[in-house]
């Protein structure tokens, strides 16, 4: 199931959920896959809360640190376009470009949020 965001700049296509790119790579596994989408969106949530935290003040080191654990969890998860996101923020913060750094994430707290609603939808919840 792939859900699918057109990027008019670019002209190409990443999805904000793309499960097939997923299951291959886990080789359908569902007892990992079912692991990997309960596991890592905690992971993202935390470091998302820590990039805020980290924003207010004005630590830009932590934003980085917490911006490179976020690039495997997305990577992880199928999640292209809050990776894209992602790396255009840990770019901005390698170039020193710091005054793109509060917009950067909101725009990648936006594609997060986007994550959540399609995963929500996407990806059947397990009662334990």
């Amino acid at each position: 199931m792939f859900f699918y965001i057109l990027t008019t700049k670019m002209k190409q296509s990443l999805a904000i959920l793309n499960t097939e790119s997923v299951i291959k790579r886990l080789n359908g596994d569902k007892f990992l896959i079912d692991a990997l989408y309960r596991i890592y969106p905690i992971q993202i949530r935390n470091y998302m809360q820590d990039i805020e935290e980290s924003l207010q003040n004005e630590n830009f080191r932590q934003i980085a640190a917490n911006s490179h654990s976020l690039k495997s969890c997305f990577q992880a998860v199928g999640a292209e376009l809050c990776e894209d996101a992602n790396k255009r923020l840990l770019n901005a913060i390698h170039t020193k470009s710091l005054e793109k750094v509060p917009q950067l994430i909101k725009i990648l707290n936006k594609e997060v949020n986007n994550f959540f609603l399609v995963l929500i939808k996407a990806v059947p919840q397990t009662s334990e």
